[in-house]
């Protein structure tokens, strides 16, 4: 904070202050909603902006996708028939997050017959063998 002051005009510098002690915590608070809430029939993926909902038979296949919310991470995607992909926000970060995820998931997705990608679960699998 003190860095982008530094580069603001002094007359502005009070209002950016402000408004990063106001933003700052909102954005905080609007990154604690990231989840994914799963039943037997639907999922709910709550991303930073959007909330998307949709039924198992709607999914393809999950797969890795690239995320960005601030720097691009890996994430899990749900690829549905339509050809509509759903990234997952909560899921970026380290492979053990995708893959405690995944674990989660997985018994849903069996039960609908739906795909887990084949680079996924090479990426799963690697990180168990503890590479």
């Amino acid at each position: 904070m003190i860095v982008i002051l530094f580069l603001v005009p002094t007359a502005l510098q009070g209002f950016v202050l402000i408004l990063g002690i106001v933003c700052i915590p909102a954005a905080s608070l609007r990154a604690l909603r990231l989840s994914i809430d799963v039943d037997t029939s639907s999922l709910v993926v709550k991303n930073y902006w959007r909330t998307h909902r949709f039924s198992w038979p709607e999914v393809e296949e999950i797969r890795p996708v690239a995320v960005t919310v601030g720097v691009p991470r890996r994430a899990l995607g749900f690829q549905l028939h339509s050809g509509r992909l759903i990234c997952a926000q909560g899921t970026r970060g380290p492979l053990r997050v995708r893959a405690a995820a995944l674990a989660a998931l997985r018994s849903y997705a069996e039960k609908s017959s739906v795909a887990i990608s084949p680079e996924l679960a090479r990426e799963i699998a690697w990180s168990r063998e503890g590479r």
